[in-house]
């Protein structure tokens, strides 16, 4: 059943105009003129009403967020989050739950998951894998199942997992005679 609050929106002409628009695939949408509490509330119809992902772009990290947060209390909504950037400019060490979140948003949608998500500019701005690249690296593994250990994990270094001596975070896997760890 759908939310009152978010079927109201449809008796408004501009809204029906937007929501059409973007069901006939036109191309990317600017809404503009609404306060911030507003927001939220219109891209929650939006991805209600949408039978496709819909990006809704934040000037920051903050208001992505909040944005995220808002469209949560109608629909599910993910934030998809920026890298962290280095400052001094010497390397870079990313967090692992950031990337971990990036992965898990980008796997989804390669996949054809229907879904809100808010991002950043910044985040918007950052490269990221193709979908064909993404879809490529995904191993499923089930219970019981016999596999070469070193096979395993030359696809999991290969899908991006570090390789270390002692697993101790996401993203990490190890061999230890002939067991595998991952984390």
């Amino acid at each position: 059943m759908t939310d009152p609050l978010i079927s109201i929106l449809n008796k408004h002409p501009e809204y029906s105009r937007l929501l059409q628009a973007l069901q006939k695939g036109e191309g990317p949408a600017g809404v503009f003129g609404l306060g911030d509490a507003h927001k939220g509330h219109v891209a929650a119809a939006l991805a209600a009403e949408s039978d496709m992902p819909l990006l809704f772009v934040a000037p920051n990290e903050l208001a992505a967020g909040k944005l995220c947060d808002d469209i949560s209390a109608f629909v599910p909504c993910v934030h998809f989050p920026a890298r962290e950037i280095p400052m001094a400019g010497k390397g870079y060490t990313a967090s692992t739950s950031i990337e971990a979140r990036r992965i898990a948003i980008l796997s989804a949608l390669s996949e054809g998951a229907k879904m809100a998500v808010t991002v950043s500019i910044q985040a918007l701005m950052q490269r990221v894998a193709e979908p064909e690249v993404i879809c490529a690296s995904v191993n499923s593994f089930a219970a019981g199942q016999v596999i070469d250990p070193k096979d395993m994990l030359t696809a999991l270094v290969e899908a991006g997992y570090e390789r270390v001596d002692v697993c101790e975070n996401r993203g990490q896997v190890c061999r230890r005679g002939g067991y595998v760890d991952v984390f």
